[in-house]
């Protein structure tokens, strides 16, 4: 009997398993904390609000934390708040998690910290464009759905591959390719280099604009109102007291009182206070003007020229006299003649 070399047929392929999930990841790689130690931290925390605990518990989920913030990148949030939401929903759990139900804190925070860091992309920019339900689920499963057509490339989809993303989401192609390309889209560094610039000399943010106004505008500014603010000083002390207590009860409060509430306190009529009002503001512009050319503030007025001088010379032309009402009561009554006089005085 001769010995036949047996040849095994290659068995057909398996598909690939699925993925692993981020916990799943997260229990194969340690059991970081047995499960007498994480109730123990868990009852601290909740009782008396241990932060050590927290900290510990927190810690030690993080790996937890990051693979699900992981799978939430590029969709419009910064990883960085991705994983700052999904802590927040790690410690939501640590508040609502009853270790006596026998699970452990990686199967229920799970549920949390998924459901963190999905409300934050709900609440992201880009998510707040998409708007409808079907246009969530379309933000969602985008790219799963371009991997899964081999669509990997940047830049607008095929016409076939849009067809097909639309027929699977039920949702219109210009949907499809609106969201696409407001994913496309990217966060760009201010401090990146702008392209075409000598060696990259220029930043992104050297080219924006600056709504607010610039150091040297602000120092100028700052010191014209110091200077304003000490003429105003001196020439209020030149006032007399009534006036200077109008003005300031008028000028200077944020809601000014009325003429009739300090007339009433001075036992004045409110005429009278207009009037010392409007004398006692005149000396303050008066006075402050003084002390700006003094200091050098305030420049002087050019020198009139000499036909501004020879016009302000000139005698003043007397106005037309107009018609008065007993001019016009002694008027013919028929104005309006042939003659024409009727228009000539109703022209005047």
């Amino acid at each position: 009997m001769t010995d036949r070399a047996t040849t095994r047929s290659p068995s057909p392929r398996s598909p690939s398993p699925r993925s692993p999930s981020p916990r799943q990841k997260f229990g194969a790689r340690a059991d970081l904390l047995d499960a007498e130690t994480e109730r123990r931290l868990i009852r601290e925390w909740q009782s008396s609000r241990d932060e050590r605990a927290a900290d510990r518990l927190i810690r030690r989920y993080q790996p937890l934390v990051t693979g699900i913030a992981r799978r939430y990148r590029g969709l419009g949030v910064a990883f960085d708040d991705l994983v700052a939401e999904g802590n927040t929903g790690l410690l939501r759990a640590l508040d609502r998690f009853d270790p006596a139900h026998g699970a452990r804190l990686s199967t229920y925070a799970t549920w949390w910290i998924r459901a963190a860091v999905a409300e934050s992309v709900l609440q992201g920019p880009i998510v707040r464009v998409v708007g409808s339900e079907q246009g969530r689920k379309l933000f969602f499963n985008l790219r799963r759905l371009k991997l899964k057509l081999g669509a990997n490339g940047a830049g607008d989809l095929a016409p076939d591959v849009v067809t097909a993303i639309a027929k699977e989401v039920d949702v219109s192609e210009a949907e499809v390719i609106r969201v696409n390309r407001r994913l496309s889209l990217r966060d760009v560094s201010l401090n990146a280099p702008v392209p075409g610039t000598d060696g990259g000399s220029m930043e992104w943010q050297d080219v924006m604009p600056d709504p607010t106004a610039s150091v040297e505008d602000r120092l100028v500014h700052r010191d014209q109102l110091d200077k304003r603010m000490a003429l105003m000083e001196t020439a209020m002390a030149s006032l007399k007291p009534r006036e200077r207590q109008i003005v300031a009860q008028r000028w200077l409060r944020d809601e000014p009182r009325s003429l009739a509430d300090i007339g009433a306190e001075f036992g004045v009529t409110r005429e009278r206070v207009r009037q010392i009002e409007n004398m006692a503001l005149r000396k303050l512009r008066s006075r402050m003007q003084e002390e700006a050319r003094s200091a050098g503030l305030l420049t002087e007025p050019h020198p009139p020229t000499e036909s501004a001088q020879a016009r302000s010379m000139a005698p003043a032309r007397r106005p037309r006299a107009r018609p008065t009402a007993a001019r016009a009561a002694a008027a013919p009554a028929n104005m309006g003649g042939a003659g024409g006089h009727g228009t000539e005085i109703a022209s005047l």
